[in-house]
């Protein structure tokens, strides 16, 4: 059993919800492992199943864009408290600082002057934090400084990363293939949204599946909203991305989920039902959701060789109905945090590298959903460099991918969520204020690249004056469309 202590002495101070977020990964490919958090006193103590070093993640304040997960070096396993403060300064600065040597090195990527400025007042609070520490002084500004600079300084540097790879496309005479554009609601309305961003998309994904079918039916209604979308985008040009076809996350479960089936009598009416819906949509869908929340399904009755079974023979029914329209497999949790949990969770790289294993030609991609700022059924909010690692972490497995972004614009809980989950922005912590106060400003860090300004979606602070948005998808998703047009 290993175990890691850290010193957090106004913990009481914190929304319970950043402890029970926590979770230790392994230190080469940092996949969550199963762990447990409790207090002793003012110490945060961590167990987990191994006596290897490991690292901790957690969600943690920071001055611009309130709690983001950041994530410490490599850790002995052991009973001697470290500095939590301390631990996630160092090992935030240690990963911007690999990346940058990285990028510099190895893709020649220059490094701007104000990434520099900035890691050097990171380093000098840094040095500083250690020394206060070791003289036994328990005032950490200079480590939560620290953390601050080094947060600026990897923004400048994600900034001119996407710049630059940007500009070597360009350079090269390559052509964008990139497909751009957005979920449309299942709603009556749609028509008012969707003409508002049609001319900013050259792709819509409509939603088509499973759980749409009637329990005694096997064929979805002919006045269904996704065939009415699949006609307006046959209409404005727009290529169709459809699915998922079959969705476990709890609120899309399909009524054939039934405890009465066994798992062969569950495949054999979902493949059924799935052929009948793809000959329906058939000739209008340029892509294929084939499945999404298989690894991550909360109710759990999913062994491992179950759902790679399942999972197959969804590829090739879908294949045999519509052999020339290509599919991706979607994620709808790809940071696993979900793994903290049990050791009988699925690991999902490892689920589609075998499933790409056993259908390297029907499989044209894999969708990742990233639903950020959202816990627990969503990916916790991430650094830009964190989101980058995590996203060229999936595109090792050589396919194409289909990210799928999607942010709180504010604060305010949303009825029309798919889950409602805790908004992380909203959670207690000491500034937090202090912070929103001051979140108007956005000072960009480095003027010579791409930009964005959040001032719109910062307004919506002002209704919740104890939280802070992290704008890491909205600027995704800035740089996408600006790379696009």
């Amino acid at each position: 059993m290993g175990k890691l202590r850290f010193r957090v002495p106004d913990h009481d101070l914190y929304d319970p919800r950043f402890w029970e977020s926590a979770y230790v990964v392994s230190v080469f490919d940092e996949i969550p492992r199963p762990s447990e958090c409790r207090f002793e006193g003012d110490l945060l103590c961590v167990d987990f199943e191994s006596s290897e070093t490991c690292k901790l993640s957690i969600p943690w304040p920071t001055k611009e864009f309130g709690p983001v997960v950041l994530t410490t070096t490599s850790l002995r396993s052991t009973n001697v408290p470290y500095s939590l403060r301390l631990e996630l300064a160092r090992g935030f600065i240690h990963r911007v600082r690999t990346c940058a040597f990285d990028w510099e090195h190895h893709l020649g990527l220059p490094i701007p002057n104000s990434y520099h400025t900035l890691m050097d007042q990171a380093m000098d609070f840094f040095i500083q934090a250690v020394i206060d520490d070791k003289q036994g002084e328990c005032e950490e500004g200079n480590a939560r400084r620290a953390l601050d600079a080094a947060i600026d300084a990897s923004r400048a540097l994600s900034r001119t990363y996407t710049s630059k790879m940007l500009q070597i496309r360009i350079l090269n005479g390559e052509r964008l293939q990139t497909l751009f554009g957005v979920r449309l609601p299942a709603i009556p309305d749609w028509r008012r949204f969707s003409e508002e961003v049609a001319p900013a998309c050259n792709s819509i994904s409509v939603e088509l599946g499973l759980h749409q079918l009637a329990p005694s039916s096997a064929a979805l209604p002919e006045d269904l909203v996704a065939f009415q979308q699949l006609e307006w985008a046959e209409q404005k040009g727009l290529r169709v991305v459809a699915g998922p076809l079959l969705n476990l996350q709890s609120e899309k479960k399909p009524s054939c989920v039934d405890d009465k089936f066994t798992f062969e009598g569950f495949c054999r009416e979902t493949f059924h039902r799935i052929e009948g819906i793809v000959k329906q949509a058939q000739g209008k869908v340029r892509l294929w959701e084939a499945f999404s929340g298989l690894t991550s399904n909360p109710a759990r009755f999913l062994e491992e060789e179950h759902a790679l079974r399942l999972a197959s023979g969804l590829i090739n029914t879908i294949k045999r109905v519509d052999p020339k329209t290509p599919m991706v497999i979607n994620f709808d949790l790809p940071g696993a945090e979900y793994m903290k949990q049990s050791f009988h969770t699925i690991e999902p790289i490892a689920f589609a590298q075998t499933l790409i294993q056993l259908h390297d030609r029907e499989i044209a991609g894999i969708g990742l959903e990233l639903n950020l700022a959202y816990w627990p059924s969503g990916t916790l909010p991430r650094e830009l460099i964190d989101l980058s690692n995590l996203i060229d972490h999936w595109g090792s497995l050589g396919k194409s991918l289909l990210i799928r972004i999607s942010t709180p614009l504010s604060l305010e809980a949303d009825p029309s969520a798919l889950h409602q989950d805790s908004l992380v922005s909203k959670w207690r912590y000491p500034g937090a204020a202090i912070e929103s106060a001051q979140g108007g400003e956005n000072l960009d860090t480095d003027p010579d690249v791409v930009q964005s300004n959040f001032g719109e979606d910062r307004d919506c602070n002002e209704s919740n004056p104890g939280s802070t948005l992290p704008p890491n998808a909205i600027e995704l998703v800035n740089k996408i469309g600006r790379a696009h047009v």
